[in-house]
């Protein structure tokens, strides 16, 4: 018996293939994340509290590179206490 399959359910099986693939992959990648250690770290307000700058120089000294190192997740950045701590000590 032969089963005949339309063109919509050919593309949304596909569809779903991928979302499961997608989906997959991001939860290997958080695991991944979840075990590595990391340093801590601070958002860009605490940090600039943390270096007794306002949280504007601080952005301005990021965009200008004169800032201590820094990581963005997406929209947000992180400031790793060693980092912040070693920026202190040199300027």
């Amino acid at each position: 018996m032969d089963v005949l399959v339309s063109r919509d359910d050919c593309k949304s099986q596909y569809a779903a293939r991928r979302v499961n693939e997608m989906m997959s992959t991001q939860v290997a990648e958080v695991h991944e994340m979840e075990a590595q250690p990391t340093p801590p770290a601070l958002r860009a307000r605490q940090a600039a509290q943390y270096v007794g700058l306002s949280e504007h120089s601080l952005a301005m000294m990021r965009v200008r590179g004169t800032g201590p190192n820094f990581v963005k997740r997406g929209r947000l950045v992180y400031y790793p206490i060693s980092a912040l701590d070693s920026w202190m000590m040199r300027a």
